[in-house]
């Protein structure tokens, strides 16, 4: 595996509590730095137990909304939670929510759906908008599933790191093919 590797896991909420208890502790060895949704997304009792097996915990699908969040936070189900533009209900609301998961001591990492560029860009100015986010690796990855994006110029990154278009709005254009096509 190496130094240089670094290791998750995320059941997306597949796992019952003993599943994930097992499973942690068999990979614990290993050093991963996370267990992200072990279980149900409801089972905020299930997701606090596992917190005391010693890795971090992330709430994804526990966490559409600011009520979510709330009962993420009283709960004590989750040391992280993975914030969404989408799920949020945009860069805004996603903004706001990170600030509270902040306020109560809940680190903050930005998760993607496999966006085309112009939503990864949206992720990105999230991201950029924060304070800080947890050392867990934020999921701004773009169009790289897809054949073809919808932006003129992809995002600047290397693949470990993207920056910010300087362009106005969300900083990007998208291509001249396309808009022409829906007008």
């Amino acid at each position: 595996m190496g130094e240089k590797t670094f290791l998750g896991m995320d059941a997306n909420g597949g796992w019952s509590r003993s599943e994930a208890a097992r499973a942690i502790r068999a990979l614990t060895p290993y050093g991963p730095a996370f267990a992200e949704q072990p279980v149900r997304p409801d089972d905020l009792a299930g997701m606090r137990s596992l917190r005391d097996l010693g890795l971090p915990v992330v709430a994804d699908e526990s966490v559409f909304g600011t009520d979510d969040l709330v009962r993420v936070v009283e709960a004590g189900a989750a040391d992280v939670v993975s914030l969404y533009v989408g799920k949020s209900g945009g860069p805004g609301r996603a903004v706001a929510m990170a600030g509270l998961a902040s306020a109560f001591g809940l680190d903050v990492l930005i998760g993607s759906n496999g966006e085309l560029g112009l939503g990864a860009a949206a992720q990105l100015h999230v991201a950029a908008a924060l304070p800080r986010l947890s050392a867990i690796p934020s999921d701004i990855i773009g169009a790289h599933y897809y054949a073809e994006d919808i932006l003129a110029e992809p995002l600047a990154g290397d693949g470990a790191v993207v920056r910010l278009g300087t362009s106005p709005g969300l900083g990007v254009t998208l291509r001249d093919d396309l808009l022409r096509e829906f007008r």
